[in-house]
Parts: C-alpha cells; structure tokens; sequence
C-alpha cells in the first residue's frame, strides 16, 4: 500500500473546512473554485520548505478566504482528522524505516514508534502554527490580531510562542518581515 504524502493529507483537511463556511452563514458562498484556489495557497504556505515562490503573499491576497482557517489553525492545531491521518502515515514510515534498519544496522532508527510519531506530529503541528501566525501578522485586520493575541497565552511550545510574539509585533506595526514590508530595526 502506498502511504498518502502529508501534503495530500492536509489539502484533504483544508478542502473540508473550506467548503463550509461555519463562521458567517449569511455569507456568500464560496465556489469550488474559490475554494480550490485558497487551499492551494494555504497548503502551500504551510508546507513550503524555503518559501521563496510567494507562497506567503498568495495567502495575505486571499485573507477574507483563509483568515478563518489561518485563525483555527493558530489556535487549534492540526484539526482531529489531519492528526489521525498524520499519525497513520508516521507509523507506517516508522515501520519501514526499522525494515530498513534491519537490512542496514548503521541505519537502524534510535527511537520507539511512540516517540516518532509524538516527535513528528510536535513539529508539523508547530511548523503550522508558526505559518498561521505569520499569515495572520501579515494580514493584520483586527481578527488576526485578536487570534494573535489570544494564541500568546495557550501555552505553546518556546519556538511557537516566541513567533505569536514576532508576529503579534509585526501586525500592530502594520507591516510583516517575511514580505519585506517594515521599516529597518537599526
């Protein structure tokens, strides 16, 4: 069986929330397309590895669509079904890596199967909320700097919360490092 890649798993997540919009029923609804084109962008933000393509930028011109999504995933981290995903994926590539291991003892993996996956799912989950803080920085309405403010005291990991306070600076500024678009520090 082949393992779903962790980006197909959270375009799967992401496209579930997008298609329902739980935040304003009165709200227009958005068309698939729509709803294609944030996805996209936010999956990307997230997952990009240098994030030297406008990945960033793509998501701030679509806030109205992702601030939502951006909000929740400060705040709630990966969403129940991404993390079950997420988890099964991980436990899978653990199993082949200690097939591995026995093949090629200088390759054997030093960890249980629980640390692992625990490891894993710390760091996505963290490297998400960290996107989400900046996104939200960088879109700076009065939502994103209430979700900001609010992510600061949920007791997250020291990286994590050192970056709701990088980017709850960055949004009262009014201005957002990652596109280049604040004064100089000098």
């Amino acid at each position: 069986m082949k393992l779903l890649s962790v980006r197909y798993l959270a375009t799967i997540a992401i496209a579930i929330f997008l298609t329902v919009d739980v935040f304003d029923l009165s709200a227009e609804p958005i068309t698939p397309e729509d709803s294609a084109v944030a996805r996209e962008a936010l999956v990307d933000w997230f997952e990009c590895e240098e994030c030297i393509e406008g990945q960033l930028s793509k998501v701030v011109k679509l806030a109205t669509l992702l601030e939502p999504s951006l909000s929740m995933t400060l705040q709630g981290g990966l969403g129940a079904a991404t993390h079950q995903l997420l988890q099964s994926t991980l436990e899978a590539r653990y199993d082949e890596l200690v097939k591995y291991g026995k093949s090629h003892p200088n390759a054997k993996i030093s960890m249980s199967r629980k640390e692992f996956v625990e490891l894993h799912i710390a760091n996505y989950e963290a490297q998400y909320r960290v996107r989400a803080a900046i996104a939200l920085a960088c879109i700076s309405s009065d939502a994103s700097k209430q979700a900001l403010t609010k992510a600061k005291s949920s007791g997250n990991r020291p990286d994590v919360h050192a970056a709701i306070i990088d980017a709850i600076k960055d949004a009262n500024a009014g201005c957002c490092k990652q596109l280049g678009n604040c004064p100089s520090e000098n």
